[in-house]
């Protein structure tokens, strides 16, 4: 069954998945083109190879969003074991500064192409003590090969719906996905109940590390620009990482209130890019 698993997933479904992303990347998907790039060889190399070799850090992967869960992963690791190396992956380009810029990341890269060949040379290039993944974004191949190299693998912060009866056909190949796995922490006691029905062998439920985050934020404030808060102010709608669609809905919602200064908004954009924060002003001009 594994090595049926392995053959669907190797020749047919991530060579579909990958050709797919190329055509979105050729049509003018910005963020895809941005992904594929930085994955592309730089001559003979591939971009782990300017990394130092055979460090044997703790290997993190947060596909993008999801290094928030990691943060305090890391900031724990570093407060007990400041000796530790950590090497982050992301999948997206889009968080790529933010792990860069994080106190306690000794490394960073793109998780290499899910083909044996990448990853094998990427576990051994490294050599990593374990492998965390923050919340989702499991490779079929990635854990494969961990697995088959004797890397532990620990999933945290995980949640999993339940399967509907039309994703029965799907069970199997989650349960041979979570074998592949040695530890799985779950947020919630639903989520751990859903994972062993799935057929991953040893859950927990410890919670949604994003609270260890907020905490550890309320307790190292940063500073807020005086400007905010002016004697009359109206309050503030605050809203954080905001798509296009959103913020069209809190604009028209909240223009009347503004207009009459009863209200002020600040928009925080998921992805404060060229295009969106251009959109974005062609959407405030109708406030004038």
């Amino acid at each position: 069954m594994e090595l049926l698993f392995l053959l669907i997933y190797r020749l047919v479904l991530y060579p579909a998945a990958l050709t797919l992303a190329s055509f979105a990347a050729i049509f003018g998907h910005k963020k895809m083109r941005d992904g594929l790039i930085m994955r592309f060889p730089r001559g003979t190399d591939h971009p782990w190879f300017d990394l130092p070799k055979n460090k044997q850090p703790i290997w993190i992967h947060a596909s993008s969003g999801e290094f928030e869960y990691a943060k305090p992963v890391i900031t724990a690791i570093k407060n007990k074991y400041p000796w530790q190396k950590i090497l982050v992956t992301y999948f997206s380009p889009t968080y790529k500064k933010n792990i860069e810029a994080f106190k306690g990341v000794d490394f960073s890269c793109p998780l290499p192409w899910d083909f044996p060949g990448a990853m094998t040379s990427f576990i051994r290039h490294h050599n990593p003590k374990a492998l965390l993944i923050a919340r989702t974004d499991l490779w079929p191949e990635l854990l494969y090969q961990a697995h088959r190299l004797k890397v532990p693998s620990l999933l945290f912060s995980a949640t999993k719906s339940k399967l509907q009866k039309k994703d029965l056909l799907l069970k199997p190949f989650f349960t041979w996905i979570f074998s592949k796995i040695n530890l799985i922490f779950t947020v919630s006691e639903e989520d751990r109940l859903n994972f062993l029905d799935l057929g991953a062998q040893v859950v927990h439920s410890k919670g949604d590390t994003r609270y260890d985050q907020v905490i550890s934020r309320l307790q190292n404030p940063k500073p807020i620009k005086e400007t905010l808060f002016t004697e009359n102010s109206p309050p503030i709608l605050l809203c954080g990482s905001t798509w296009s669609e959103d913020e069209k809905v809190l604009l028209l919602a909240t223009e009347n209130f503004i207009l009459g200064k009863q209200l002020r908004l600040i928009l925080a954009p998921h992805e404060p890019t060229e295009n969106p924060l251009k959109e974005l002003c062609c959407d405030l001009e109708t406030f004038k």
